[in-house]
């Protein structure tokens, strides 16, 4: 059956809500078919027949094609089954709810089941509890709330009665301490009930040390009379739903056997008999169990037998529901693992990860992957084999549109009929399962699907062989390569699917990516290197050859177009064209074609000054789609940078120019490269005689400076740096010394390179490798470092390598997860599917990433305006003046079409239009040129100049390109922003960065700061904080800061510390140092050490101690019950040099940081450790300029704004140093996320379950079964409406195209019916209006 198109109807029901609940016995018995009783599953016949009333019932449904359901008559795809029920012998606690069993217990008395709180309280709660619309996670704090009141108390209210705690105890066991006091104050009733043992302790001394272990056991069975009793107006205080459940649900008595198709039997071929399902034979052993029980209870046996089955059946059952239950005693633990319920649906081949989040799907295929050149960037080729596979159903139409094509009929209503026959039979409007052909379009995608850029959709080409193949431009996108990476191909199958796949999933809509709005499908590899090669200065082509290379555009769209070859560059002595002139027929290969691109900008190895006359020819200038000068490289025509020509293009002109012109590069490039030649031997990589001295020479050099420096550590010469040991700055600077080689190496071994070396020229266009790559090659590899040190020895005289990786893909899933519902609304603000309002404006302004022209600005204006005036030249206008510009500018900016921009952008047009009219100002007085247009010569008016015209384009364009860089309503900036940090951090590489400037401080970045980041973690590894002095350019000032800050112990600056003994006193005298205190600058003195000494943990009075002098003092020992005087005074002598006598006790260290900024050395201090408050307040930091790296130290501190700013700030600052660029829109929603519910909420479980209502969402997430227990528990409403909620529904969701609804205009009457009244008489009706 062909799939129909999804529609939304009055008539088809949807799902508004789930309700999770618990049901009762008789609830399980109304729904219930059959009780089964029967532990046997088949009668003891030849026919194998399922025995009536067993496990394997057939009026439960059926399992077996040949056998119909015996209830409903159906055969196995269309029964859905029914159940059945047992009943068990005794009750049994329910692994699910026992912690919420636990917890009531904890709540009621245990001896009249009424709940522990005062009349006052349960009015208190009650009132909070009626409130409409109580979030799920105000239930589960009231619910702690109120479970901590109730255990604080021990008598109970109503019946006086005394309780004490009640706690879990092994497997499934709870108890009730009831007989156990920690109060110095003995209950009365505790000790009555001691006093009961007296007799039997004078006959057997072994009672007595057993008597404080007496509790009292609460069984199953007791459990559920004493819930049976717990009052209905209770129920609500316990959090419990009514309707959904009662607190005697929670406790098993009555088990629901599930249907026949969830737990099939599988009849096997090779051995007689049947494989049964894990839950079948569960269902049997409980039964067995049951039967044994009332065995022994008719027989009666000893009561312990019967407990021991009761455990048994107890364990049983927690293993029907979860079978990976920890702490099974070993008597009882199951002999093989089986699948449990929870199981079935946790975990990533669970429920609703394997089948209802994500799906296997039909119409898809997928195969290796290749490339080719000659393809369109839009295109894919698929191989016949699958296009023959793959059908699409076409609905037969009269011929204009297309001949009806009986080759490609569908296979499979044909396999058998006529086909020629059938094919005569058709008639308008019936639907034909086709195969695919050229034109489809289908989804193209490879895993891991990191961004939203992994599967795109192409124009599908059925051509021979058996790969698929698609243009290298695309590979970044999916991070393809081709060393034998597989691809999915997916097949849309309708007309609305093709054309929403087309217009949003385009190659052609997604050449730059959201993350920062950089272009990502651009020329690669080869390409860049034939550009290259094509757009050097000395490459010439003669008429046959130029001729013959850009003949090769001439393909598919391109074949019928008219090219027009420019005027050659050289006449004499014969025409010869330019690789230049050759690369410009790519952007404009006929005079019809109406692209006029125009760029500046420098190339890779721009020597720095002169613009267009760089003698590298690396000034890249493009006039009206010619190329001027400069050499095309990875820059100009890679992706990753703004200033790349099919980005001007894209921007200026079009997608479709932009994809037109890489489909001709891709084609230009290789025909030039494959006539050229471009091979790599190991003679480019060969070093010279002269390149092999100078090595030798350098190492030499090199090993002679270290030795240098081991001596220098040896005789104690070695100047330490600061905060580091001798050892770590020894090391620091042989790293240092070491690692200078090799780049001197390189940069002699670049020297000697001639320019037609491959490798370099590769490494120069950017299209592989890299200098440090070459010089690896040609002279040496160099030191290697591992976190700011050269590799240890982790064995004898060999190194051992631990390389992290870190699962960077799980996080991923849990930013999408957190992030997955906020969408863009009509009224601009974010919200989360529940409405919660994360942002009032997307970003602060509104403008979607992927649209920047600019580092996180609109648009450039610099490069408009010089777009602008090349485009149109008005070669018949004046020149504008400074005030006619500015006036001419704000009167245009006034019109009703400038009025749909913010202020704010218009504001920033007006600034750039005064920068620009001030330096026409500037131009006009250094050549003396007046306004009215008289000075000569009038080429004079040609500098700077600027057209009336060009003026109002210029705006315009502004305005356009503001007005398209909007963010659409209904986009889902959650799951960009996700993808756009998630994305970066898979590709980030592990490294501690030494923070600049101090080569001892290490601060953490990569994955895991940003990990820390996101997590909101409490304590981050590397917390530093950055304080700005009141003075800041004096060294003097910030040590006497630092000493303030970094904590000093007493042992630092004591000269020595010793126990002294005379006869009649022994004491401990402290001699400070003196000259130390004086050069470390510290405010410390005898007097402030005496308080110190008080103020720690030593236990020492002040009249314990002596000052004697200015740098004496005596601590006395005093002796104690607990240890003598000797023991006492050597404690004190151990604890003394820990004491802290100045700075805040959380810091490690401070270090001076020193910015030199314009001559001037700038003091500021960088502290590691906590406690932003204390280092704020000390006197000398600049309080307002001191900030922390940790999140949660500066909520704690400044609050939840100054958090959220941090956030923003750390994210944005670890990725620059990665060299990535996110625009910082993703960063500021991730933040206002992480910071909108007042708290800052890491994207963990924990701080999901504080965002998120939605049980079906957590319950997809982490941890499945507990939600749904929980949810059950409080009897929880989920109204579908989120993300994951509609997906596992099979709803669709209400982001994106579904978030807007159409209103029809009915034709009925309006007007509402007219209501009948309240009541019978109208004179009980009180007017309105008197």
């Amino acid at each position: 059956m062909v799939k129909e198109q999804f529609r939304e109807t009055d008539v088809a029901k949807k799902i508004s809500h789930i309700c999770f609940g618990m049901k009762s016995a008789e609830q399980m018995r109304q729904q219930a078919h059959i009780q089964v009783v029967s532990k046997n599953l088949y009668s003891q016949d030849t026919k194998h027949s399922p025995l009536p009333y067993g496990v394997l019932d057939h009026r439960m449904g059926t399992s077996e094609k040949d056998r119909p359901c015996l209830t409903c008559g159906k055969n196995l795809a269309d029964c859905l089954g029914h159940y059945g029920y047992l009943d068990l012998e005794l009750p049994c606690f329910h692994v699910g709810y026992f912690k919420a069993i636990i917890g009531i217990l904890q709540m009621i008395c245990k001896t009249c089941s009424s709940i522990m709180l005062t009349k006052e309280e349960k009015l208190q709660f009650m009132d909070y509890l009626k409130r409409p619309n109580l979030a799920y996670l105000q239930k589960r704090g009231l619910k702690k709330k109120i479970s901590d009141k109730c255990r604080k108390r021990t008598i109970c209210l109503s019946c006086s009665a005394f309780n004490g705690p009640v706690k879990k105890c092994g497997l499934l066991k709870i108890i009730h301490e009831k007989y156990k006091t920690t109060k110095k104050v003995v209950d009365p009733f505790v000790s009555d009930f001691l006093q009961s043992f007296d007799t039997a302790i004078e006959h057997n001394k072994l009672v007595e040390p057993l008597l404080t272990r007496a509790q009292e056991n609460l069984n199953p069975l007791v459990v559920l009379n004493m819930f049976k009793r717990i009052p209905q107006e209770d129920i609500p205080l316990l959090l419990m739903n009514p309707e959904a459940g009662k607190p005697a649900d929670l406790i098993i008595t009555r088990l629901l056997v599930p249907p026949l198709c969830i737990r099939p039997s599988v009849v096997s071929d090779l051995k007689s008999g049947t494989n049964e399902d894990d839950l079948t034979m569960k269902l049997t052993e409980i039964i067995f169990l049951n039967d044994v029980i009332k065995k022994h209870r008719m027989t009666g046996a000893k009561t312990q037998m019967i407990m021991e089955d009761w455990d048994f059946l107890q364990l049983q059952c927690a293993l029907y529901i979860n079978s990976e239950l920890s702490g099974i005693p070993l008597n009882m633990a199951p002999k093989k693992w089986t699948r449990g319920f929870v199981q079935r649906l946790k975990g990533k081949q669970g429920r609703f990860r394997g089948n209802l989040s994500g799906k296997r799907v039909d119409f898809s295929g997928r195969t290796v992957i290749s490339p080719d050149p000659n393809l369109r960037i839009d295109e894919v080729a698929v191989p016949v084999h699958v296009a023959k596979i793959l059908t699409y159903p076409e609905r037969v139409t009269p011929p204009p549109r297309r001949p009806p094509r009986t080759s490609s009929l569908s296979v499979r209503f044909l396999k058998y009929g006529n086909r020629e026959k059938i094919a005569q039979e058709l008639r308008f409007g019936d639907v034909v399962e086709r195969h695919l052909i050229d034109g489809d379009i289908v989804l193209f995608n490879r895993q891991p699907s990191l961004h939203k850029l992994s599967i795109m959709a192409h124009i599908a080409r059925v051509k021979p062989h058996r790969t698929f193949r698609f243009n290298e431009c695309v590979c970044t996108p999916y991070n393809a390569d081709f060393d034998g990476d597989e691809m999915n191909l997916h097949l849309p199958q309708t007309e609305e699917a093709k054309a929403e796949a087309l217009v949003l999933m385009g190659t052609k809509a997604n050449l730059v990516t959201p993350r920062n709005g950089e272009p990502l499908i651009a020329a690669i590899q080869d390409f860049l290197t034939g550009a290259y090669l094509l757009t050097l200065k000395d490459t010439f082509f003669d008429r046959s050859k130029a001729c013959q290379i850009v003949a090769s555009i001439l393909v598919g769209k391109d074949e019928k177009v008219k090219i027009s070859l420019p005027c050659p560059a050289i006449m004499k002595p014969i025409a010869l064209w330019t690789g230049k002139q050759i690369f410009s027929m790519i952007l404009k290969p006929s005079k019809e074609c109406p692209v006029k691109a125009n760029l500046r900008t420098k190339g890779k190895q721009y020597c720095g000054k002169g613009e267009d006359l760089c003698h590298n020819d690396s000034f890249v200038v493009i006039h009206n789609s010619e190329l001027m000068c400069g050499s095309m490289d990875k820059g100009t025509l890679g992706s990753g940078s703004k200033n790349n020509i099919f980005y001007i293009l894209l921007r200026d002109w079009g997608q479709l120019e932009a994809a037109n012109a890489m489909s001709r590069l891709a084609r230009l490039a290789p025909v030039y490269l494959s006539n050229r030649g471009f091979s790599i031997g190991i003679g480019d990589v060969t070093p010279g005689q002269g390149l092999l001295k100078a090595k030798q020479d350098l190492l030499d050099d090199g090993y002679q400076k270290c030795d240098e420096y081991i001596e220098a550590l040896e005789t104690g010469k070695l100047q330490q740096q600061p905060g580091c040991t001798a050892e770590e700055t020894l090391e620091a600077l042989i790293l240092r010394e070491l690692s200078v080689i090799r780049d001197r190496a390189g940069s002699a071994c670049l020297r000697e390179l001639d320019k037609s070396n491959s490798p370099l020229i590769m490494a120069l266009c950017g299209s592989k490798g890299s200098f440090i790559n070459i010089s690896q090659m040609i002279a040496c590899v160099g030191q290697q470092a591992i976190s700011g040190s050269r590799v240890p020895d982790g064995f004898e005289n060999r190194s051992l390598l631990n390389t992290e990786k870190h699962p960077s893909g799980r996080r991923l899933r849990r930013l999408v997860k957190s992030l997955e519902d906020l969408c863009s609304q009509y009224d601009l603000t974010v919200r989360s599917s529940t409405g919660d309002i994360i942002q009032f404006i997307y970003g602060g302004d509104g403008l979607d990433p992927a649209a920047m022209e600019g580092k996180d600005e609109p648009l450039e204006f610099r490069r408009v305006l010089d777009n602008i005036r090349a485009v149109y030249a008005c070669p018949d206008e004046p020149a504008l003046s400074q005030n006619e510009l500015v006036l001419t500018a704000e009167a245009i900016m006034k019109r009703a079409d400038f009025l749909c921009c913010r202020d704010s952008f218009l504001e920033e047009i007006k600034k750039f239009v005064k920068g620009i009219s001030e330096r026409i100002k500037k131009t006009r007085d250094k050549y003396g040129i007046n306004d009215n247009g008289t000075s000569e010569p009038k080429v004079l008016y040609q500098l700077d100049r600027i057209t009336p015209t060009q003026l109002e384009k210029f705006l315009e364009t502004c305005r356009d390109k503001y007005m398209r860089a909007q963010m659409e309503p209904g986009s889902a900036v959650g799951a960009l922003c996700a993808q756009s940090i998630g994305e970066p951090g898979t590709q980030m590489t592990l490294k501690t960065f030494h923070f600049a400037g101090v080569a001892s401080m290490n601060i953490t970045l990569g994955v895991p700061r940003i990990k820390e980041i996101i997590n909101a973690s409490k304590n981050i590894s590397t917390p530093i904080i950055t304080a700005h002095l009141d003075v800041e350019d004096d060294a003097d000032f910030a040590r006497l800061v630092k000493g303030r800050i970094e904590k000093t112990l007493l042992g630092e600056i004591s000269e020595y510390i010793e126990e002294v003994f005379l006869p009649d006193d022994c004491f401990i005298l402290v001699k400070l140092s003196l000259e130390r205190i004086r050069l470390l600058r510290l405010e410390v003195n005898a007097e402030t050490v005496r308080y110190s000494i008080c103020m720690s943990k030593l236990r020492v009075k002040p009249g314990d101690i002596a000052v004697h002098g200015e740098a004496v003092v005596c601590v006395s020992p005093r002796e104690n019950s607990k240890s003598s005087m000797y023991y006492v005074l050597q404690s004190l002598k151990e604890d003394l040099p820990k004491v802290v006598v100045q700075g805040i006790p959380e810091v490690a260290r401070a270090v001076i940081h020193i910015d030199e900024q314009s001559g001037k050395n700038k003091y500021k201090l960088l502290v590691e450790g906590d406690n932003l408050r204390a280092v704020m307040a000390t006197h000398g930091v600049n309080g307002s300029r001191t900030t922390s790296n940790n999140t949660y130290e500066v909520e704690r501190t400044l609050g939840i704004e100054a958090a959220r700013s941090t956030i923003i700030n750390e994210i944005q600052y670890t990725m620059v140093n990665h060299g990535m660029s996110i625009d910082r829109r993703h960063v500021m929603l991730l933040a206002d996320l992480m910071s909108y519910k007042g708290e800052i909420l890491g994207i963990t479980r924990f701080g999901l379950a504080k965002m998120k209502e939605s049980v079906l969402m957590l319950a997809s997430f982490e941890k499945t079964a507990d939600h749904l227990f929980d949810a059950a528990y409080f009897g929880q409403k989920d109204s579908v409406c989120g993300v994951s909620e509609c997906i596992i529904m099979g709803i669709p969701m209400n982001i994106g195209t579904g978030l807007f609804k159409l209103l029809h205009k009915a034709d009925k009457d309006p007007s509402p019916v007219t209501r009948p009244l309240l009541f019978d008489t109208p004179d009980f009706h009180i007017p309105l209006i008197t």
